[in-house]
């Protein structure tokens, strides 16, 4: 967070000389978790799980994401908000999503 080269690129999508090469990775997601994405504008003031999760945690079970999104936004904000601050989340709740639609050919 503290070096000159904290907040440098290095990675970016849309070089022509260059083929993108994804970073992927797998989990399973069970009724209740979160999945957050977000950008280094908040985890410069939550850097770890834990604390992530502390921040999260008085949000109440039935809170949309986007509830705690904003909420996110407002403590990065409220903490310095010395960069851009960019949150997604999904709340898994515990319905069955919907069958994919067959094709009808």
């Amino acid at each position: 967070m503290y070096s000159p080269n904290a907040h440098a690129i290095v990675q970016c999508r849309g070089d022509p000389d260059d083929a993108p090469v994804p970073h992927v990775v797998t989990t399973a997601l069970a009724p209740g978790d979160r999945l957050l994405l977000c950008s280094d504008g908040l985890w410069n003031y939550a850097a770890t799980p834990s604390a992530l999760a502390a921040c999260t945690s008085g949000l109440p079970s039935a809170a949309p994401a986007i509830a705690g999104c904003r909420f996110l936004v407002e403590f990065a904000n409220a903490s310095g908000g010395r960069d851009n601050v960019t949150v997604a989340m999904l709340f898994v709740d515990g319905a069955t999503p919907p069958a994919p639609a067959r094709d009808p050919r």
